[in-house]
């Protein structure tokens, strides 16, 4: 497949993310946008805060600057980013695999679940399918050449550098390369490797190492949300990964050259390890997440790739992409149609028309921040519970559910006193941490049934607005 041809199915690729993109902003997106609108030096200190290095936030800050922040227009950056790390799978499949292997890849990247979701996301997860692909082709490269390429030595070190100021996950797959490159070159070239990674650490080292430090004295409130992995977990990351590509294995071709099969075999393990150590890591402290596994996405979608690089017709090839495209699309728009009707614009709009002045609107997790981007004109008073969300509203506080319990008497007896005339209550993320809240509610308060809102799917953190009143 030319280049050109490598270029259509990229395109075609950008078909699949194209559903969804002018949904409302959630709530992590209103994080990342709320940090960029900041004065530099509030942002830096924002960001420090955080879980996550800045080098994606420098780059949305600049963007937003350029293009607004408009939800299609904030995306279109994790698109282009996206469209780059196809093209990157793509040209690597290529290198060491054939024409017909770049088209396969590039399609099972494109129509991988997390990369839709990365390419319609203003967060990190586009520029870390970028950086990892960008670091996959260059390790491939260094993993072959008997002498040290000065210019595939420079891209490997300037892809990790930028991964390890993107997002911590990065350093698995490091860890995933350096595996690969022990076990297959057994020593030879380590003098070299070792160079590539003083000079990929060193900068992460010297001006955002005590950074890490500091967020990790602080990762039980900011990882709250992360818990131990459970079999559904992994399962709907593995989802995630393949999509419906997946359902493209049985009509691939396999090669038997040993050469081919042993860069397959690496593509393999590096994408295992990257996965793999931070599940196990996990049943310990939580880091596990299965947005974080695109890190992985890229070698996996190479070696994938890989298996259709044998004989075959050439016409047949490029109707295999389209048609595993065409599938990719009509997945990511069903599931676009199929969205929670309880995002954060209707949220604001419920509001507008029925909270009003001497009413508190209660905000469970996460719910608060997309819901206030909408809805502009606020009467009534709002609250977060757990209060604790109010001082880093980025994060959901662990919390139990005797602690929501007193809280929610607090909230009956303030009513009940007369100080507020109604509460809405936004809730259904975490029924367990939730029931203590809702059975005070209940118990105390009356529900005003004619208010009450139910939505068959989860919008942003809450799929139920209850709504309260005192008892008559």
């Amino acid at each position: 497949m030319p280049s050109g041809r490598l270029l259509a199915v990229v395109l075609l690729g950008l078909l699949v993310w194209l559903p969804g993109l002018a949904q409302p902003f959630r709530a992590d997106e209103i994080w990342s946008l709320r940090a960029v609108a900041m004065p530099w030096r509030e942002m830096m200190a924002e960001l420090r805060g955080d879980v996550h290095p800045p080098l994606y936030y420098w780059l949305l800050r600049a963007w937003v600057a350029i293009a607004g922040s408009g939800e299609v227009a904030a995306r279109v950056l994790s698109l282009a980013l996206s469209a780059a790390a196809a093209w990157t799978v793509g040209r690597t499949a290529r290198e060491w695999f054939g024409e017909r292997a770049q088209g396969l890849a590039v399609a099972v990247y494109c129509c991988s679940l997390i990369a839709v979701l990365a390419a319609q996301f203003v967060r990190m997860y586009a520029l870390l399918g970028l950086v990892s692909a960008v670091s996959t082709m260059a390790f491939l490269r260094l993993s072959r050449q008997e002498r040290m390429r000065a210019g595939t030595a420079a891209l490997y070190v300037a892809a990790n550098i930028a991964g390890t100021f993107t997002h911590v996950w990065f350093f698995f797959l490091l860890l995933a390369q350096g595996c690969v490159f022990l076990a297959s070159r057994r020593g030879r070239g380590m003098p070299r490797m070792i160079l590539c990674a003083v000079a990929s650490l060193a900068p992460y080292a010297l001006y955002w190492l005590p950074v890490l430090m500091q967020q990790i004295r602080k990762s039980s409130v900011a990882l709250a949300w992360a818990t131990r992995p459970t079999v559904a977990d992994v399962a709907g990351a593995a989802m995630l990964l393949g999509g419906v590509g997946w359902f493209a294995a049985p009509f691939v071709w396999r090669t038997r050259e040993a050469d081919e099969a042993r860069v397959r075999a690496w593509c393999w393990a590096l994408a295992a390890i990257t996965i793999l150590v931070p599940l196990v890591i996990s049943f310990w402290k939580p880091v596990f997440w299965a947005r974080f596994t695109i890190t992985a996405l890229p070698a996996l979608a190479v070696a994938a790739g890989s298996l259709g690089s044998g004989p075959g017709n050439g016409r047949a090839s490029v109707w295999r992409e389209v048609v595993l495209l065409a599938a990719g699309f009509s997945l990511a728009a069903a599931l676009a149609a199929a969205r929670s009707p309880c995002d954060s614009r209707m949220a604001a709009q419920y509001l507008s028309q029925n909270a009003q002045r001497g009413d508190l609107v209660v905000f469970t997790n996460l719910s608060r921040p997309p819901v206030d981007y909408y809805w502009t004109a606020r009467a009534a008073e709002e609250r977060n519970l757990p209060r604790e969300n109010e001082t880093h509203p980025g994060y959901d506080a662990p919390v139990t559910p005797e602690q929501m319990a007193r809280e929610a008497q607090a909230i009956v007896d303030e009513t009940s006193q007369g100080r507020y005339r109604r509460v809405f209550l936004l809730h259904g993320f975490l029924p367990a941490k939730e029931r203590g809240l809702v059975e005070r509610l209940d118990k105390g308060l009356e529900r005003v049934a004619e208010l009450c809102r139910r939505c068959e799917a989860m919008g942003s953190y809450y799929d139920k607005i209850s709504v309260y009143r005192a008892r008559r």
